[in-house]
């Protein structure tokens, strides 16, 4: 083992288990990996596609990339999410990829993870990416509603910023984590309205 290693144990990217001397996904996360995603259907007729079950260590490791900025498992995760285009979506029935948009962040400080999947899947795949939706007002924490709350919520939240953009396009909307659906619903919806052909979402978690 080098010092490397003693100072930066090798890790699984999706869940921060130790694997000891390789750098690849633990035995658990690789059966997640190979397993069939989870598909959720929304109530403006998209579907979305999730790899994980947002628990226990998979919770942490995307509350990690997210919030300490772990690139690493970013590029892990991304992969992950081809293999779910390749195998479940298509790649051809793809034009654009786009992602929920991020809250605001004047100072500039605040980690997308979002978009950076989005630039990550875009280099993997060569489907060209652009961020298509804009928050209409500051968007509020959801983790204590329900539903029905939820969906009040992100009423009227997003708005597509250039309709041409989105006009008779095959759209993949990507976003970490899906709950209740209200956030993706809502995005895909203003997407249809705008003009998208098809909306397909992806997330990491469900």
């Amino acid at each position: 083992m080098t010092l490397y290693d003693l100072i930066f144990p090798p890790m699984c990217p999706y869940c921060g288990e130790l694997t000891g001397d390789v750098r690849e996904s633990c035995e658990r996360c690789a059966k997640l990996l190979e397993a069939e995603p989870h598909k959720t259907p929304l109530d403006c007729g998209a579907v979305c596609w999730s790899v994980f079950i947002y628990g226990d260590s998979t919770q942490k490791a995307i509350l990690d990339y997210k919030y300490r900025r772990r690139k690493q498992s970013g590029k892990s995760f991304a992969l992950t999410l081809t293999r779910i285009i390749e195998e479940y979506i298509g790649r051809d029935n793809i034009d654009l990829i786009t992602g929920v948009p991020a809250k605001k962040d004047y100072s500039g400080s605040r980690f997308d993870q979002v978009m950076f999947l989005m630039k990550r899947l875009t280099k993997i795949t060569g489907i060209p990416n652009r961020q298509t939706l804009m928050l209409t007002r500051k968007k509020q924490f959801q983790h204590s509603l329900n539903k029905d709350e939820r969906r009040e919520n992100v009423k009227g939240l997003f708005r597509v910023i250039l309709p041409d953009d989105v006009k008779d396009k095959r759209i993949l909307l990507i976003d970490d984590v899906v709950t209740t659906g209200a956030t993706l619903d809502s995005c895909a919806e203003e997407l249809l309205n705008s003009g998208a052909k098809s909306v397909v979402c992806l997330t990491l978690a469900w």
